[in-house]
């Protein structure tokens, strides 16, 4: 019994295995969590040292450098990056794709273990962290108070609104962007100290001792235990005013009140940030791997729904940025292409069919095969997000081509008066094998795809091919299973045809018949010229001979880009000052680019901030975002794009920089239209990056030069700067050790005298009365007013073994120099940046322009270049994507030649191949558009697709040849008709498919309607010289064969009385 007999007779078991997939899909799709991405995780891991107190010279020589000493001998290192700054350290371990990273970090803690007594005591200890996508940050949050400065209030943001929503389900972490916590400052008058004879190290000891709460034991008295302490904390600010630090040199008691001024603030911090044009407090909200993005958010805007009436001092909570509101956005467009799709290849197949039954048996392929695809994807634990939403737009189209094949082949039986069980039987017999065989080609293209990508891409790659072969999978089993028995079921023979009733009835059938002969005539035509083209090849070879040069003209003359830059509504000024210049005119600039940003996008502008400085810990180091008091971030959020006048991000930077170029002291910027999350993602934010390399930093900078200069010079660049490069003014302390020593000074004493008098230090807790928090760290340093000068740091007196007080400068020079703001490494040699951003010229032009001109600068021999950014990425992608391709190609051939058995069929059908490429890049070359690694994924996708209508052909030419017997040249004509209808069917439903793709307008729309335009341009092109190619080379291939027919036809033709052999 056959499968199509076997499927036609048991209609409710199939129909309830079907059934019950379908319900498991749907229960799967409800639980599907939404995300931008699939998980990714990058073999990459990083090691973070805090250095308090060091320049970044010192964090490079004393931590970073041993760190990368040691950690370049593990196993499957590729690179090993350091970024050094003031007071913080980062060492980048790249591994290679497959590494175990917890093993990795196990052997870096290992490492790590062996050098911790040559790192610098004073550290912290070394963080091990893991770059994560499923956890970065989903919502960002601006605190502004509408009493007082936000600052006084950062205990309350703490327990009033961090602590709320760290038990947010589903909410990894809640950070607040260099808080201000609360101190107790107790500022010294240098000159009462002199007046008095005492020193600050005395004043810091004895806080330290008369601030103690110390247990003391127990004591058993009358048989009940008593614990004994001795509670001597201060209760309140005049306890501590109050403290006796030492006497006078009259020998009077000398307060602590009488030589410093003790008050309750905020801590002093290097950065500041507004929102909406008032101080603000960011708080940064993380997601837990593997939650919903979108549940996450949802939960954190409730909560500061809730939260914000309830808040004390007028503070209240603002969204700044939702990653979730892009996802959400992208989704509801990817998921109406995928409806509207549906909607348009239902009305494809009806068009073709005219009929609702048969249209209702195609149509239920796509359910059907995408509710397996959900339930796959739940019990595989994976997400819903943009790369599986995009494959399930493309497969809509092509889940009905096997559905189809079937049906149309069926309906030819029920046509030629066969029962139903029959048609069904005998209709999924002809095609099984070319169904099968198109399956196979489809799915062995995406296997490539999912395993041979690297990097970042790669997983996103895997899920792609994933979803698009589990589809796929299933809809050959709608079609072997499904199809055939939903045939017998609701189709009719010939005999069961009912006369149509009534004059809608027989107006329907008239059109139906009319469009029938059109259909007819269309095949009758396409079989003659499909005969004209196997008799006159070389005509036709040399059509597609110039297709061919066409193209090559297409891809040598197009550009080629890395990713569409999809419309995120966010537009970001990076701004840059001259090195030195203080938060607070940083901050005026900012808040003057924020000015400019609300003129130009007007009401288009939905929201705007600023921030400027540095942060304490240098939260930005390994994000790549920089940081300093000379450096700001300027932002704004536009509406959706149905709510704007029509603005984009791109359109409103171009007016950003015509403006910017006149602001005063804005020696360098770049502005960003690029969501940032996608731009961390794909680990850059600048296209273009060229990374020069040394050992000796001079050398370093005059190259660094060198090469802006070209940069700048090359057609398509704009917003040119150099990282790396900057340097900031210091004061070195230069200790003279003999003077110092004869005066009982060592070094450590001279360091942390300055350093106390200078940033200060904690000298205890505080609990007491008059703070927000439970606790306030006490901290002792000069006033500010003793404190700002070189003069004031020269008369600072230093304390002795013997308590003498001596002058600095009696022992020390303070000499002035600059030091690097930050040193970048990579595999231990210094590293600098140029990059930029690109404008009105395709990527690969401005890279291929680059290297001309770069090798031929005149370079010192130990200073390397490279060019990195895109333009990296691009190559390394675009190599992984030709392997790709070249094993997509030798698998669908061995496919083919193990389904029929021979090597010479295979190879017709491979004719089809090329010309995917041609439709590709003359429609793109034609439409204006830029080649992309998305296209090039779309010409990937093609050859499955590609293939299967050149399969259809040769297939039914071999079937008439074996099983009628027909000539070589009658079986080409008689498969072109009768096999056109199902070729024109499958092309066309997979291109309007694509066709909501194509003409979307939503967030995110341009990633998509790229790879849809492609596929587009791809399909129609390579499916017209299918119909005409593959006929020729099969004929030149079964020449010696064809050439025998037709002399045996010649002789029967001259024999008396024979009759005329049809052509």
């Amino acid at each position: 019994m056959t499968l199509g007999r076997w499927s036609a007779r048991h209609p409710v078991l199939i129909g309830m295995v079907f059934l019950f997939l379908v319900l498991l899909g749907g229960d799967g799709l409800r639980r599907l969590p939404l995300d931008m991405f699939p998980e990714i995780e990058l073999p990459s891991l990083s090691v973070v040292v805090v250095y308090p107190g060091a320049t970044s010279v010192d964090v490079e020589d004393r931590v970073t450098r041993p760190i990368e000493d040691v950690v370049t001998s593990i196993a499957g290192i590729e690179d090993v990056v350091s970024t050094s700054t003031d007071n913080i350290g980062a060492v980048t371990c790249i591994f290679q794709s497959g590494t175990d990273l917890d093993e990795a970090a196990s052997d870096i803690r290992e490492k790590l273990g062996l050098i911790r007594r040559k790192l610098p005591d004073n550290i912290d200890e070394p963080s091990i962290l893991k770059f994560d996508v499923g956890a970065m940050p989903v919502v960002t949050l601006a605190v502004t108070a509408g009493v007082g400065e936000v600052d006084d209030w950062t205990e309350t943001v703490r327990v009033e609104v961090v602590e709320r929503l760290q038990h947010l389900p589903g909410v990894g972490s809640v950070t607040v962007a260099n808080p201000a916590p609360e101190e107790v400052r107790v500022e010294l008058d240098r000159t009462r100290l002199e007046q008095q004879g005492l020193s600050l190290a005395q004043v810091g000891l004895a806080i330290q001792a008369q601030n103690l709460s110390i247990p003391m034991g127990n004591l058993v008295l009358g048989g009940t235990d008593y614990g004994v302490r001795l509670p001597a904390e201060f209760a309140s600010l005049d306890d501590l005013r109050d403290l006796v630090v030492g006497a006078s040199k009259t020998g009077g008691v000398v307060r602590l009140r009488d030589v410093a001024r003790v008050s309750i603030g905020p801590a002093e911090r290097q950065a500041l940030s507004q929102f909406e044009g008032r101080p603000a407090q960011l708080i940064v909200v993380q997601k837990r791997s593997g939650a919903n993005v979108v549940d996450v958010a949802r939960r954190v805007q409730a909560e500061v729904e809730r939260l914000n009436p309830q808040l004390p001092y007028g503070l209240h909570v603002s969204i700044v940025s939702d990653t979730s509101l892009f996802v959400r956005l992208m989704v509801r467009a990817l998921t109406e292409a995928v409806l509207w799709g549906g909607v348009f290849v239902v009305g494809v197949v009806f068009l073709f069919l005219r009929r609702i039954r048969s249209s209702v048996v195609v149509a239920l392929a796509i359910p059907s095969s995408m509710m397996v695809v959900f339930a796959v994807l739940h019990f595989a634990g994976q997400s819903l997000n943009i790369i599986s939403l995009i494959a399930l737009s493309l497969a809509i189209g092509i889940v009905v081509d096997n559905a189809i094949v079937v049906l149309e082949n069926v309906e030819r039986h029920l046509r030629g008066g066969k029962s139903r069980e029959e048609a069904a039987a005998e209709g999924l017999r002809e095609v099984a094998g070319a169904v099968v065989a198109s399956t196979l080609t489809t799915v062995v293209v995406y296997l490539p795809l999912g395993l041979m990508l690297s990097g970042v891409i790669g997983p996103m790659a895997a899920q792609f091919a994933s979803v698009m072969i589990t589809a796929v999978t299933a809809s050959l089993a709608v079609s072997l299973l499904l199809t055939p028995m939903l045939c017998a079921l609701l189709l009719r023979s010939r005999d069961e045809e009912r006369p149509p009733r009534g004059r809608l009835g027989r107006a329907i059938r008239r059109l139906h018949d009319a469009s029938e002969r059109a259909l007819l005539a269309v095949e009758h035509a396409y079989g003659a010229a499909a005969g004209w083209s196997a008799r006159h090849r070389w005509v036709v070879l040399l059509a597609c001979a110039a297709l061919v040069a066409l193209t090559v003209r297409a891809v040598v003359g197009g550009g080629m880009n890395f990713l569409p830059v999809p419309d995120s509504g966010e537009v970001i000024v990076y701004g840059r000052l001259p090195v030195g210049a203080s938060t607070a005119r940083t901050a005026e600039v900012a808040r003057e680019v924020e000015r400019i940003l609300r003129e130009e996008a007007g009401a288009d502008l939905q929201h705007a901030y600023w921030r400027a400085g540095r942060s304490e810990e240098g939260g930005g180091i390994l994000t790549g975002q920089k940081e300093g008091t000379y450096i700001f971030e300027t932002g704004g959020r536009l509406k959706p794009q149905a709510e704007r006048s029509g603005m984009s991000p791109d359109q409103l930077a171009a007016r950003l920089r015509r403006r910017l170029d006149r602001i005063p002291d804005l020696v360098a910027y770049q502005v960003q239209t690029r969501n940032p999350m996608m731009a961390q993602v794909f680990g850059t934010t600048k296209p273009i990056a060229v990374e020069i390399s040394g050992r000796d930093l001079d050398r370093l900078r005059q190259a660094s030069a060198a090469v802006e200069k070209v940069v700048r010079e090359v057609p398509g660049t704009t917003e040119v700067v150099v990282e790396g490069i900057d340097l900031r003014p210091e004061l070195e302390v230069r200790l003279n050790r003999l003077r110092a020593s004869l005066l009982g000074i060592n070094t450590w004493m001279a360091g942390d005298a300055l350093r106390t008098a200078l940033h200060g230090s904690a000298k205890g807790v505080y609990r007491g009365a008059g703070i927000r928090a439970q606790e306030a760290d006490i901290v002792v340093r000069l006033r500010e007013e003793d404190r700002d000068s070189v003069a004031d740091l020269e008369a600072f007196s230093v304390p002795s073994v013997t308590g003498a007080q001596v002058r600095l400068a009696n022992i020390a020079r303070v000499e002035e120099r600059s030091v690097p703001v930050e040193i970048t490494r990579k595999n231990r040699a210094r590293r600098m940046l140029v990059t930029a951003y690109q404008q009105g010229r395709p990527l690969d032009e401005i890279a291929a322009d680059l290297r001309a001109r770069i090798a031929k600068l005149d370079l010192p021999d130990d200073v390397s270049v490279e060019l990195g950014g895109e333009l990296e990425q691009q190559a390394d992608v675009m190599d992984d994507l030709t392997l790709a391709l070249l094993a997509s190609v030798l698998l669908i051939y061995m496919v083919m030649a193990g389904q029929y058995g021979t090597l010479r069929d295979p190879l017709v059908v491979m004719f089809s191949v090329p010309f995917a490429f041609t439709g590709i890049f003359i429609g793109m070359d034609l439409l204006g558009r830029t080649i992309s690694v998305i296209s090039l994924l779309g010409l990937i996708m093609l050859l499955g697709i590609v293939v299967n209508n050149a399969i259809v052909l040769v297939d039914y030419i071999n079937l008439l040849r074996r099983e009628h017997g027909m000539p070589i040249l009658e079986a080409v004509v008689l498969s072109g008709r009768r096999r056109l209808r199902p070729i024109l069917m499958t092309m066309l439903a997979c291109m309007f498919g694509m066709v909501p793709m194509v003409l979307a307008t939503g967030e995110g729309h341009e990633m998509w309607q790229e790879l849809g335009t492609a596929m587009i341009c791809g399909l129609s092109v390579s499916t017209f010289v299918t119909l005409f190619l593959v006929p020729v080379v099969y004929c030149l291939f079964h020449w010696p064969q064809l050439r025998r027919e037709r002399k045996a036809a010649a002789a029967s033709a001259a024999a008396p009385g024979a009759p005329a052999t049809p052509t």
